[in-house]
């Protein structure tokens, strides 16, 4: 018995010489290029639940990255003049983000950092979501752009950038929140929604559309394209003067602004609709800012459509709309 065991051992350790011969070892992973998510600005979660590492994993193989040779050694220096058409991670696209926020991609033992090279700072980028048709390829001196659509379900993000080397690889990636979010709440005091205008069947918000992310930099750029968007329509919310209607719609849209034009549709009571506008603004801050989730409380006082508050809280999810935040 143990002579077949000692032949068993020897032929297992024959195998593996065999093996290493024919060159079929396993590729090294000494220097290979790995990134994690941070859960927050000081690895502790600000905001929602939705901000939990456990949201992005949802959405985990929707984040682009790109990776970009260097000789700087501070990650908040510009890496402009080092941008070529071909970086060293050219927009890879995430497979997973896992609960401890280690991002996985395909291929890769494919991407390592460099050795013995005069650019062997690697300063890495990320975006999210990831859209290979819609970003405007980097060139030399010139970073790439994501030129996005909304619809008002989509939540943009970028990361602050990151640096790593050989000996010491990348801190993790912290995203932030490019849009501002919006849901809305009527009220109705005083009946006059029910009594001189009926139900309640659509509510709009006029917003630019189009605008640009810079990946290298995280500033999005001039914004158009603008359209009316429906935060509900074809509804019939008959409101209790009692009780505010919380509208379930989340929307993303443009930060940076002082005020939307906002419409309201109702019924009518004689068969015509009655179409109510008010212009909305923050209050307490001179514009729209990004990240932050406001709150919009809309009334009717006689017969004109008012605000009544924009109250600020916690970042929701919404169609589509998931992340962290610094």
């Amino acid at each position: 018995m143990k002579t077949r065991i000692g032949m068993i051992v020897l032929g297992v350790a024959m195998l593996a010489s065999c093996t290493q011969e024919n060159g079929n070892t396993p590729v090294s992973t000494e220097g290979m290029i790995t990134l994690g998510v941070a859960a927050g600005g000081n690895g502790t979660l600000t905001r929602g639940v939705v901000n939990s590492l456990a949201a992005l994993s949802a959405d985990g193989a929707n984040v682009g990255i790109y990776g970009v040779q260097t000789a700087n050694t501070d990650a908040s220096q510009s890496t402009v003049s080092d941008w070529t058409a071909a970086p060293l991670m050219n927009n890879v696209r995430t497979t997973s983000v896992n609960a401890q926020g280690m991002m996985g991609w395909a291929n890769p033992e494919g991407y390592f950092y460099p050795k013995n090279a005069s650019k062997n700072y690697v300063r890495f980028f990320a975006y999210y979501p990831y859209d290979a048709a819609m970003v405007t390829a980097p060139s030399t001196g010139s970073g790439a752009k994501l030129n996005f659509t909304l619809t008002g379900d989509e939540d943009v993000m970028w990361a602050t950038p990151v640096i790593g080397t050989r000996s010491q690889p990348a801190s993790k990636l912290g995203f932030k929140h490019k849009l501002t979010q919006f849901t809305f709440v009527l009220v109705d005091n005083e009946n006059n929604f029910n009594n001189s205008n009926g139900a309640v069947t659509d509510l709009t918000i006029t917003a630019h559309t189009t605008a640009t992310l810079d990946v290298e930099t995280g500033v999005l750029g001039d914004w158009g394209t603008e359209k009316s968007l429906a935060v509900f329509s074809g509804q019939n919310y008959t409101l209790d003067s009692a009780t505010p209607l919380a509208v379930d719609k989340v929307l993303m849209l443009e930060p940076g602004k002082a005020s939307f034009d906002m419409e309201l549709t109702a019924a009518g009571t004689s068969g015509s609709p009655e179409v109510k506008r008010t212009a909305i603004k923050p209050v307490s801050d001179a514009t729209f800012e990004a990240g932050k989730h406001y709150v919009i409380t809309l009334s009717l006082s006689g017969n004109v459509l008012i605000q009544l508050g924009a109250s600020v809280e916690e970042w929701l999810e919404g169609s589509t709309g998931i992340g962290i935040i610094d």
